[in-house]
């Protein structure tokens, strides 16, 4: 309960019970009719104006967050500073739709801060259940600066293979590729 409820429930009482005397004692003397008749008015606005606080209070006293002006600014583009490996398809062209078999398939490897790729750590899986490892496969077309097969042929339908890369100093990468083949 936040503090204006609390407020209004401890007043809210007392207001009603100086309504009901009609009076305020001070000294021990009546106020009289004229401070009756204030009384009377300011008990009966007060708890009017008190209840309808909570419904304006909260946007009063809203935390703005975010400015409208703030709002219309551009979308920040993440700049965390990686080192890892950047792994990108080059063939068959990432834009296109779909690719005939066979297919030239060519992913680079770009090693960051000094770092070289080991050909050796490179892991390539077709995403079914249960995996299909084709490292061994791709074994002889896969070098430091990426992978390299002339003709690859794949049957039509929609292909997803994960490709994980391990830089000498330990830090690794990976990226899914999609390979829609035509019919």
């Amino acid at each position: 309960m936040n503090n204006l409820m609390r407020l209004q429930r401890s007043l809210i009482p007392a207001i009603a019970i100086w309504m009901r005397h009609g009076r305020r004692k001070a000294g021990g003397k009546s106020a009289g009719p004229q401070g009756r008749r204030v009384a009377s008015v300011l008990a009966a606005l007060l708890p009017i104006a008190l209840l309808s606080m909570p419904f304006a209070a909260p946007r009063a006293f809203a935390l703005e967050l975010i400015t409208a002006k703030e709002a219309q600014l551009p979308d920040a583009v993440p700049r965390g500073i990686t080192r890892s490996p950047t792994i990108r398809l080059i063939s068959p062209d990432p834009s296109a739709k779909q690719v005939a078999s066979p297919f030239v398939l060519k992913v680079s490897f770009e090693p960051h801060g000094g770092a070289r790729i080991e050909p050796k750590t490179v892991k390539v899986t077709y995403l079914k259940s249960p995996s299909v490892d084709l490292t061994k496969r791709l074994e002889p077309y896969v070098s430091a600066t990426g992978i390299e097969v002339n003709d690859t042929n794949a049957p039509p339908g929609t292909h997803s293979v994960r490709i994980e890369v391990r830089d000498s100093d330990g830090r690794t990468s990976d990226t899914i590729i999609s390979l829609v083949v035509a019919k």
